[in-house]
Protein backbone atom coordinates (compact mmCIF):
# COMPACT_ATOMS: atom_id res chain seq x y z
CA UNK A 1 0.00 0.00 0.00
CA UNK A 2 0.89 3.37 -0.98
CA UNK A 3 -0.05 6.81 0.03
CA UNK A 4 -2.70 7.82 2.94
CA UNK A 5 -4.44 11.10 3.03
CA UNK A 6 -3.39 13.79 5.44
CA UNK A 7 -3.39 17.25 4.09
CA UNK A 8 -4.56 18.59 0.75
CA UNK A 9 -2.59 20.82 -1.41
CA UNK A 10 -2.67 22.15 -4.98
CA UNK A 11 -0.06 23.84 -7.70
CA UNK A 12 0.88 26.03 -10.96
CA UNK A 13 2.63 24.70 -13.99
CA UNK A 14 6.18 25.18 -14.50
CA UNK A 15 8.79 25.22 -17.04
CA UNK A 16 10.73 22.20 -17.46
CA UNK A 17 11.08 18.83 -19.31
CA UNK A 18 8.71 16.26 -20.35
CA UNK A 19 10.12 12.20 -19.67
CA UNK A 20 9.10 10.28 -22.04
CA UNK A 21 5.71 7.70 -21.63
CA UNK A 22 4.09 9.59 -18.60
CA UNK A 23 0.27 9.42 -18.95
CA UNK A 24 -1.50 8.39 -15.67
CA UNK A 25 -3.95 5.46 -15.27
CA UNK A 26 -6.70 4.59 -13.14
CA UNK A 27 -6.08 4.48 -9.34
CA UNK A 28 -7.28 1.73 -7.15
CA UNK A 29 -8.97 2.72 -3.88
CA UNK A 30 -9.05 0.65 -0.49
CA UNK A 31 -11.27 2.01 2.13
CA UNK A 32 -9.76 0.82 5.87
CA UNK A 33 -12.17 -0.31 8.60
CA UNK A 34 -11.12 3.68 10.19
CA UNK A 35 -12.29 4.77 6.80
CA UNK A 36 -9.25 6.12 5.75
CA UNK A 37 -8.32 6.13 2.42
CA UNK A 38 -4.92 4.07 1.03
CA UNK A 39 -3.81 4.01 -2.49
CA UNK A 40 -2.35 0.69 -4.26
CA UNK A 41 0.08 0.91 -6.98
CA UNK A 42 -1.91 3.19 -9.66
CA UNK A 43 -0.67 5.53 -12.73
CA UNK A 44 -2.44 8.63 -11.43
CA UNK A 45 -0.68 8.43 -8.19
CA UNK A 46 2.96 10.67 -8.92
CA UNK A 47 5.43 11.51 -6.09
CA UNK A 48 7.12 15.32 -6.19
CA UNK A 49 10.08 16.19 -4.30
CA UNK A 50 10.18 20.00 -3.97
CA UNK A 51 12.65 22.63 -3.19
CA UNK A 52 13.12 26.50 -2.72
CA UNK A 53 16.32 28.08 -2.12
CA UNK A 54 17.73 32.23 -1.48
CA UNK A 55 20.66 33.45 -2.05
CA UNK A 56 20.52 36.10 1.03
CA UNK A 57 17.05 35.59 2.33
CA UNK A 58 16.01 37.38 0.63
CA UNK A 59 18.15 37.45 -2.05
CA UNK A 60 18.01 35.90 -5.42
CA UNK A 61 15.91 32.40 -5.19
CA UNK A 62 14.49 29.58 -6.95
CA UNK A 63 12.32 26.65 -6.68
CA UNK A 64 12.27 23.46 -8.38
CA UNK A 65 10.53 20.23 -8.40
CA UNK A 66 11.13 16.62 -9.92
CA UNK A 67 7.93 14.27 -10.62
CA UNK A 68 8.24 10.51 -10.08
CA UNK A 69 5.64 7.65 -10.58
CA UNK A 70 5.73 4.92 -7.83
CA UNK A 71 8.12 2.96 -9.16
CA UNK A 72 10.61 6.09 -9.24
CA UNK A 73 10.45 6.22 -12.70
CA UNK A 74 11.63 10.18 -13.80
CA UNK A 75 8.40 11.62 -15.09
CA UNK A 76 9.33 15.59 -14.87
CA UNK A 77 11.54 18.42 -13.81
CA UNK A 78 10.90 21.88 -13.27
CA UNK A 79 11.47 24.59 -11.52
CA UNK A 80 11.88 28.53 -12.46
CA UNK A 81 14.13 31.49 -10.85
CA UNK A 82 11.79 33.95 -8.62
CA UNK A 83 13.72 36.95 -8.75
CA UNK A 84 14.45 38.44 -4.92
CA UNK A 85 12.48 36.45 -2.47
CA UNK A 86 12.81 34.41 1.13
CA UNK A 87 13.60 30.92 1.26
CA UNK A 88 10.16 30.33 2.40
CA UNK A 89 8.51 32.10 -0.14
CA UNK A 90 11.17 29.99 -2.70
CA UNK A 91 9.75 26.61 -0.87
CA UNK A 92 5.64 27.55 -1.31
CA UNK A 93 6.59 28.68 -5.28
CA UNK A 94 8.09 25.24 -5.65
CA UNK A 95 4.81 23.00 -4.05
CA UNK A 96 2.57 25.58 -6.08
CA UNK A 97 5.03 24.64 -9.56
CA UNK A 98 5.19 20.92 -8.48
CA UNK A 99 0.89 20.55 -7.69
CA UNK A 100 0.50 22.45 -11.52
CA UNK A 101 2.58 20.02 -12.99
CA UNK A 102 0.60 17.18 -11.20
CA UNK A 103 -2.74 18.45 -12.26
CA UNK A 104 -1.23 19.20 -15.59
CA UNK A 105 -0.44 15.21 -16.11
CA UNK A 106 -3.74 14.28 -15.09
CA UNK A 107 -2.74 12.70 -11.23
CA UNK A 108 -5.29 12.34 -8.86
CA UNK A 109 -3.24 11.51 -5.81
CA UNK A 110 -0.35 13.28 -5.20
CA UNK A 111 3.08 12.21 -2.16
CA UNK A 112 4.51 15.41 -1.61
CA UNK A 113 8.50 15.39 0.12
CA UNK A 114 10.08 18.35 1.14
CA UNK A 115 12.76 19.06 3.55
CA UNK A 116 10.65 22.13 4.85
CA UNK A 117 9.27 21.24 8.46
CA UNK A 118 7.65 24.39 8.47
CA UNK A 119 5.58 24.73 4.89
CA UNK A 120 4.67 20.88 5.66
CA UNK A 121 3.59 21.24 8.91
CA UNK A 122 1.51 24.60 7.73
CA UNK A 123 0.27 22.86 4.91
CA UNK A 124 -1.19 19.81 7.39
CA UNK A 125 -2.87 22.54 9.30
CA UNK A 126 -0.68 22.42 12.44
CA UNK A 127 1.04 25.40 12.20
CA UNK A 128 -0.61 28.59 10.94
CA UNK A 129 0.99 30.60 8.25
CA UNK A 130 1.28 33.95 10.21
CA UNK A 131 4.06 35.79 7.10
CA UNK A 132 1.24 37.71 5.21
CA UNK A 133 3.71 37.47 2.57
CA UNK A 134 2.89 33.88 2.15
CA UNK A 135 -0.78 33.92 2.33
CA UNK A 136 -1.50 34.32 -1.51
CA UNK A 137 0.32 31.42 -2.41
CA UNK A 138 -1.01 29.43 0.60
CA UNK A 139 -4.20 29.86 -0.74
CA UNK A 140 -3.74 29.44 -4.38
CA UNK A 141 -1.81 26.20 -2.96
CA UNK A 142 -4.74 25.32 -1.23
CA UNK A 143 -7.47 25.93 -3.75
CA UNK A 144 -5.40 23.88 -6.15
CA UNK A 145 -5.10 20.54 -3.54
CA UNK A 146 -9.38 20.41 -4.21
CA UNK A 147 -8.67 19.37 -7.41
CA UNK A 148 -6.91 16.39 -6.35
CA UNK A 149 -8.31 13.47 -4.68
CA UNK A 150 -5.58 13.17 -2.35
CA UNK A 151 -2.55 15.42 -1.46
CA UNK A 152 0.13 13.88 1.44
CA UNK A 153 2.76 16.20 2.73
CA UNK A 154 5.67 14.56 3.93
CA UNK A 155 8.78 15.61 5.87
CA UNK A 156 11.92 14.52 4.54
CA UNK A 157 15.35 14.90 5.68
CA UNK A 158 17.57 17.14 3.12
CA UNK A 159 19.63 14.12 1.94
CA UNK A 160 16.81 12.68 0.71
CA UNK A 161 15.39 15.62 -1.64
CA UNK A 162 18.60 16.06 -3.72
CA UNK A 163 17.59 16.18 -7.23
CA UNK A 164 15.04 19.18 -5.94
CA UNK A 165 18.02 20.53 -4.22
CA UNK A 166 19.49 20.05 -7.58
CA UNK A 167 17.25 22.11 -9.75
CA UNK A 168 16.94 24.84 -7.37
CA UNK A 169 20.93 25.48 -7.16
CA UNK A 170 21.01 24.92 -11.41
CA UNK A 171 18.19 27.49 -12.34
CA UNK A 172 20.30 29.82 -9.71
CA UNK A 173 23.80 29.42 -10.93
CA UNK A 174 22.21 29.18 -14.37
CA UNK A 175 20.54 32.82 -13.94
CA UNK A 176 23.54 34.33 -12.01
CA UNK A 177 25.96 33.63 -15.44
CA UNK A 178 23.33 34.65 -17.33
CA UNK A 179 23.88 38.32 -15.59
CA UNK A 180 27.43 38.04 -15.16
CA UNK A 181 28.50 36.89 -18.52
Amino acid sequence: MFLRGVAQLVARTAGGREVAGSSPVTPTIIKTTTDKVYMQQSDKVVVIYSDGGSRGNPGPSASGFVIYDQAGKLLFEGGEYLGVTTNNQAEYRAVLLGLEKALEMGASFVDFKMDSLLVVNQMAGIYRVKNRDLWPIYESIRNIVKKFDDVRFTHVRREFNKEADAMVNKILDEHSRIKVG
